[in-house]
């Protein structure tokens, strides 16, 4: 029988597909300020470019605003693409504003929230900056599913702390035996659910190899394979 009354979803990479919005968002910005033309070329020898120094910055995120993030990185990577970072201020908000308002579901994500919708309460925990998760959820069409939704960066936790999984639990209005957690990480999600002692779906379309220190209690490749659990 199945115990589960609530189920509380990642969002980046497990119901959004965040790498897709952000190159995007990226290519769409470089063109309509001419940075790179429309070939292939272009766009990869920036990417090369823009990537390492992004997650540079994006490691150290929890001490820099939305603005800094957004606006360093791109002072960095202009700067070594042209030698010339004037732009920096421009690119950074019209990228900004251009990733808040794209959305690409991964496989199956839309149908998934609309059948568990029906009979579980459902939540949301995801690390980033409230600004971008609310303004992507509302482009998407799907703010309106959850029951429960808690941002780091409003909250003033991420995951894998598990004081950000008690409040969705206390949020949700049932006990931590009756959640499931569904996620794409094994660092934030599974230690996370693990930490706050819930039941973790781990979910892995990639098919990337698990080390035997993980064992979640379910392993999915597709978002549709949900309904066979819940």
């Amino acid at each position: 029988m199945n115990i589960y009354k609530a189920i509380i979803f990642d969002f980046d990479n497990t119901l959004i597909n965040y790498n897709r919005c952000e190159q995007d968002a990226l290519r769409q910005t470089l063109l309509t300020h001419q940075i790179i033309d429309d070939q292939e070329k272009s766009w990869n020898d920036f990417w090369k470019v823009y990537d390492p120094i992004n997650w540079s910055y994006w490691d150290r995120r929890h001490t820099l605003t939305r603005t800094e993030l957004t606006l360093f990185t791109f002072r960095d990577a202009l700067h070594a693409y042209l030698g010339d970072n004037q732009l920096a201020d421009v690119l950074a908000e019209s990228y900004w504003d251009t990733f808040c308002n794209i959305c690409h579901f991964e496989p199956g994500a839309h149908d998934i929230l609309t059948y568990v919708s029906s009979s579980y309460r459902i939540g949301m925990i995801t690390n980033g900056y409230g600004e971008s998760q609310r303004r992507r959820l509302r482009a998407c069409g799907i703010d309106g599913f959850f029951h429960s939704l808690l941002i780091s960066d409003e909250v003033g936790v991420n995951k894998p702390d598990s004081l950000i999984f008690e409040m969705a639990i206390e949020d949700l209005k049932v006990s931590k035996e009756q959640v499931l957690f569904v996620g794409d990480s094994l660092n934030d999600d599974y230690h996370g659910a693990q930490n706050a002692g819930i039941d973790f779906c781990f979910y892995n379309p990639f098919g990337k190899t698990i080390e035997k220190e993980y064992t979640p209690l379910y392993h999915i490749h597709d978002l549709s394979q949900l309904r066979m659990i819940v």
